[in-house]
């Protein structure tokens, strides 16, 4: 999966941490979301291409995509039980951008 991701941050501390804990997210304007992981890495990643194909057919209703959620027990993000992103693919995305 390719995401476009900007507006990123490392922390010094933990870069080479592997994990992908999802501490913390916000919907942004044009199916964007951004997303912090446990480690201080952040970024706001694009998700545009993925709307209305398979079950990201429901982003096609901008309230439902503005819902997202972390999952207490997974860490990622949700929007209800069918549709999430893995938080690893995101955290590449935003690593790799340097």
């Amino acid at each position: 999966m390719s995401l476009t991701v900007s507006n990123q941050r490392k922390s010094p501390r933990c870069n080479n941490s592997k994990r992908a804990i999802i501490v913390a997210c916000r919907p942004k304007a044009n199916y964007k979301v951004w997303a912090e992981f446990h480690d201080g890495i952040c970024g706001e990643v694009d998700l545009n291409h993925l709307v209305g194909k398979g079950v990201f057919e429901a982003w096609r209703d901008v309230a439902f995509f503005n819902k997202v959620f972390i999952d207490p027990i997974t860490r990622t993000l949700c929007w209800d039980d069918d549709v999430e992103i893995d938080p690893y693919v995101l955290r590449r995305s935003i690593i790799s951008v340097h």
